[in-house]
């Protein structure tokens, strides 16, 4: 979740090093990649003006809030193209009634009141602002005008001030979107250098920063930091270097233990507005100030605040959603949304934490005393990690012995019988306490459901190859279990030799899929490059790795289970404010009633006592 890519990068989750998230999903080395919607990514939260106090940008910041009373006739939000970066849509205030933005201000068939009744076209006024009625995202910095209908040509919002005199050797306290300077080089095959560590402390440049972390409601800077919120003010400077001081390139640095609101630069920027606002590219909040006013006719609402502490606004990514688990991570845990719910049920631990929330703690720092790498296997091919041992080759060898004498049965050496599957499942069954192994690749079809079984209805599927999903599976419901017999509730366990392929049509899956990958196989990202190298929303190559892929699409998946895998792409671009895009749901089955081979693997998880 460290990143540091083109701004505004489509993306909910990203770890730079190896996770584990525990209980609701067990990640390892997770990286997510985001594509485009043709509808773009709505905004939420409000924007704040001392005069017209606040200014909602999308109807669904009232839900569940009974502070808002009757905020408008009909839904409304404020969206920014995935495809052009632009922003556009509709805001309601209160106070003064509809505001337009961007595009949406055009005074044409497609754009008039189409997101609200009752609107007057003739509010919309003749003026057109210079640059005309676009506001756009440009290295996370924007620039254009909203307006505010009910005050016609009076109502223009800007959000940048006027061109002044670039910034050089000022200091500068709160600094955005920043590329971290890189510590450490190797020469790639191709003879290139590709950069393997970054720092965390020194960046090369900042593409947004503010000359003062207060502002006093003026069109003027305090000359003192009498109070903070979060944002930053004042005259704004873009594409922001460290001052050379002669001992090399200058950089930026942090400042306190907020790093993302306390990154600073001593100038050397190519060039500054009076005011100006952005996008932070960490988390996708809205930053900085616009500005609505006529100083000469005192007509106005002054200045409007884009992220407070109390009314932050920014654009709602796809996030990652792990319902009854916590989160572990050996190195940083970042995420791209502020605007979901909590990403863990329980804590979070990690060397550092951007944007993630947890119900209900948050902890700096890794567990100490767990071991956290994924699990590796022994000269026995016997896995071990934290969560405790998995004897692989236990589980799918078919010698087993009896009475003293060992016979090569279609038993393993713990008693479950192995059954050769065909290459896809698409049929209903009870898995019966067995161990199914496939001799390669594993398709599922349409039509798999787990029942509960007449007496056992767990059992390990091992897959010896890629494990592709093409449709949704479930559980029979457990409701019909008698007397409450849980070695009959349907559980089942993956064990995949390879990578997980997930359709984009599948929003739904089962099980704890513990995916180890090809020893034969190393980590590559899309475009053959190795994982090594620091790469910011890598798409991973499916070459049998260890690899989960959720697959492209515009809808939610769930799993109800848990994951363990070497890496993680996530491509899901559903974006709402109660569901994540990629969810995870532990539903205490594996311990309920665990697979052959996983009552020494999960001593670590929850009890889940109500299904």
């Amino acid at each position: 979740m460290h990143h540091f890519h083109k701004i505004l990068e489509y993306g909910s989750l990203l770890l730079i090093a190896l996770i584990l998230i525990l209980a609701g999903s067990l990640l390892w080395n997770f990286q997510s990649t985001r594509a485009d919607v043709s509808n773009g990514y709505q905004l939420m939260g409000w924007i704040w003006s001392p005069n017209y106090s606040w200014i909602s940008l999308n109807s669904a910041n009232c839900m569940g809030n009974s502070s808002c009373g009757s905020v408008s006739p009909n839904s409304y939000a404020v969206v920014m193209s995935s495809n052009t970066d632009e922003i556009y849509g509709w805001g309601w205030s209160s106070y003064v009634g509809w505001v337009c933005f961007g595009s949406t201000c055009l005074r044409d068939s497609n754009h008039i009141c189409n997101y609200q009744t009752g609107c007057n076209p003739d509010t919309f006024g003749t003026f057109i602002p210079s640059g005309g009625w676009k506001i756009s995202v440009n290295s996370g910095v924007l620039s254009g005008w909203a307006k505010i209908l009910s005050m016609g040509d009076d109502g223009l919002i800007s959000f940048n001030g006027a061109s002044t005199s670039p910034s050089s050797g000022a200091y500068l306290p709160t600094c955005y979107n920043c590329t971290p300077h890189c510590e450490t080089f190797r020469t790639s095959t191709a003879g290139t250098q590709e950069c393997i560590a970054v720092s965390s402390s020194t960046y090369d440049n900042c593409k947004i920063c503010f000359a003062t972390d207060y502002f006093n409601g003026t069109s003027t800077p305090p000359g003192t930091l009498s109070e903070t919120v979060p944002g930053g003010s004042g005259s704004t400077s873009f594409n922001c270097k460290g001052r050379d001081t002669g001992n090399g390139p200058g950089l930026c640095t942090t400042m306190g233990s907020d790093i993302a609101k306390r990154i600073i630069c001593d100038g050397n920027c190519s060039s500054t507005n009076s005011f100006g606002s952005g996008v932070n590219s960490n988390d996708g909040t809205l930053m900085g100030w616009s500005w609505n006013g006529n100083a000469d006719r005192n007509i106005g609402g002054g200045w409007f605040h884009l992220n407070t502490n109390f009314g932050n606004a920014g654009i709602l990514f796809p996030w990652l959603e792990t319902d009854y688990g916590s989160i572990y991570s050996q190195k940083n845990v970042r995420q791209r949304s502020a605007f979901g719910r909590a990403n863990a049920t329980y804590c979070i631990f990690a060397n550092n934490i951007y944007g993630v929330k947890s119900g209900d703690c948050s902890t700096q720092g890794n567990v100490s005393g767990i071991d956290l790498n994924f699990p590796t296997a022994s000269s026995t091919n016997v896995y071990r990690n934290a969560l405790g041992k998995l004897d692989v080759k236990g589980l799918e060898n078919n010698l087993a012995c009896k009475g003293g004498l060992c016979y090569n049965y279609n038993y393993n050496k713990y008693g479950n019988t192995i059954v050769t599957t065909t290459d896809t499942l698409s049929e209903s069954f009870s898995l019966d306490n067995k161990v199914y192994k496939s001799t390669g690749d594993l398709r599922i079809g349409s039509g798999l459901q787990f029942k509960n079984g007449a007496q056992y209805g767990n059992g390990t599927i091992i897959v010896n190859g890629n494990l592709y999903i093409d449709s949704n599976f479930s559980y029979e419901s457990a409701n019909n279990i008698a007397d409450l017999n849980l070695n009959k509730l349907a559980s089942v366990a993956w064990i995949v030799k390879g990578d997980v392929i997930i359709g984009s049509n599948v929003t739904s899956t089962v099980g704890a899929f513990i995916v180890l990958g090809n020893s034969n196989s190393s980590c590559q990202y899309s475009d053959g490059t190795p994982c090594s190298s620091v790469v910011d929303y890598p798409k991973y190559m499916p070459n049998g790795y260890g690899v989960i892929f959720s697959g492209s699409s515009d809808k939610p998946l769930t799993t109800y289970g848990l994951m363990v895998a070497k890496a993680f792409d996530f491509r899901r671009t559903y974006a709402d404010p109660v569901q994540g895009s990629e969810r995870i749901i532990y539903d205490g089955r594996i311990i309920a009633n665990p697979p052959p081979g996983f009552s020494g693997f999960v001593e670590g998880l929850p009890v889940m006592k109500d299904f």
